[in-house]
């Protein structure tokens, strides 16, 4: 089966660059790797669609962890000034 060709002049840009028609930076790649590897789901316009909780939980605890850990990092680095 032959490679689907990308467009000209986004030759360098990714799959879910281009069908989100915008540049992503190396943050969101991870994030979006991240997303899907814990059972999220990709539409074709490009966008992730979160599971259920009833169907994956774990979704749900790693991102709501990441968070508590970025604002307890947060409120700890902040006062070191």
């Amino acid at each position: 089966m032959a490679r689907k060709k990308k467009p000209p002049g986004l030759e360098n840009w990714t799959w879910d660059e281009i069908n989100l028609g915008r540049k992503m930076s190396k943050s969101e790649k991870r994030i979006r790797r991240l997303s899907v590897s814990l059972g999220a789901t990709k539409k074709t316009d490009g966008q992730i669609e979160p599971p259920f909780f009833d169907e994956n939980p774990t979704y749900y605890f790693v991102f709501i962890g990441l968070l508590v850990l970025c604002f307890v990092l947060l409120l700890t680095a902040g006062g070191k000034r």
